[in-house]
């Protein structure tokens, strides 16, 4: 089992989250954060770039079986896409073991 967390701009979220729900990945956990950039950043505001220190994102979470990870990533990988170089990324994480409290 994999832990997966796509961090992404806000405004592609809702259509990962309709593509993971159209796939099956119904289970997850969605909130913003603020990232922090290793380099000079720009972001284009009505035809205007300004510096941004902190680049918003929304974090998709959820759990999935090792054969599905690769159609989950490549569903990530699509609807999250605007062609920019800043999309976003994707971790992945080997999970050892899973509890279920109350079980």
């Amino acid at each position: 089992m994999k832990k997966v967390e796509a961090y992404i701009k806000p405004l592609r979220a809702n259509d990962v989250k309709n593509a993971l729900n159209e796939a099956g990945f119904s289970s997850f956990q969605m909130y913003e954060v603020h990232e922090s950039m290793d380099t000079s950043h720009q972001e284009r505001v009505s035809g205007t770039e300004y510096p941004v220190d902190l680049v918003p994102r929304s974090v998709i979470r959820f759990l999935v079986k090792d054969n599905e990870l690769e159609d989950a990533l490549k569903l990530i990988r699509k609807s999250a896409k605007t062609g920019n170089p800043d999309d976003g990324k994707i971790l992945v994480t080997n999970i050892d073991h899973l509890e279920y409290i109350g079980e």
